[in-house]
């Protein structure tokens, strides 16, 4: 099974940031293939193909590390992978609690290493993705934050996700949650 570390974005929050969108964009549609709310997310760091037995030892892992005490994330406003020019993904970026995102990333970076999980050929950058375009589409228009006090998010734990695609796009699944030390 395909597994990665992410924070899970609470239900509520997930509906606050469709509705921005949804208000912020009500006059044009958002390019691409929306991601359910349900399936927002944040991706810490991704594990790859994992046996049950690798899935167990990594949340062991999990359970014996330190780490950082709950904090919020507030949304920003929205970008697109691989550039803005010719986005195949549409995100939301955040405008405060990245510092606290990035100790996070780096306290389970260590589990990753011990189970010699390859590098990310790729520049971290925390975020939400909204949707997923074929082709590429050029979303320089739609920078604006869309929510321009932003929706604050608690982040009080990290989970074990398995992702499985589908042709409608990846279905995520809580396999394991970590609540974070208070």
């Amino acid at each position: 099974m395909q597994c990665f570390i992410g924070i899970p974005i609470p239900e509520r929050c997930g509906n606050e940031i469709k509705n921005s969108l949804d208000s912020a964009f009500a006059s044009r549609r958002l390019p691409g293939r929306l991601v359910a709310p349900l399936d927002y997310h944040i991706t810490l760091r991704l594990l790859g193909q994992t046996t049950e037995d690798g899935r167990k030892r990594i949340a062991e892992c999990i359970r014996q590390s330190k780490l950082t005490s709950p904090f919020s994330l507030v949304t920003g406003g929205l970008d697109g992978f691989p550039d803005e020019k010719h986005a195949k993904v549409l995100w939301l970026n955040f405008r405060s609690g990245l510092r606290h995102v990035g100790t996070l990333r780096e306290e389970i970076n260590w589990i990753s290493e011990l189970h010699e999980v390859p590098e990310e050929p790729f520049h971290f950058d925390p975020h939400i993705t909204i949707a997923r375009c074929n082709p590429a589409t050029d979303i320089r228009t739609l920078r604006q934050p869309p929510n321009p006090k932003g929706v604050v998010i608690p982040v009080a734990s990290i989970a074990l996700f398995k992702s499985i695609p589908t042709e409608a796009g990846c279905e995520y699944t809580i396999l394991e949650k970590f609540d974070l030390p208070k």
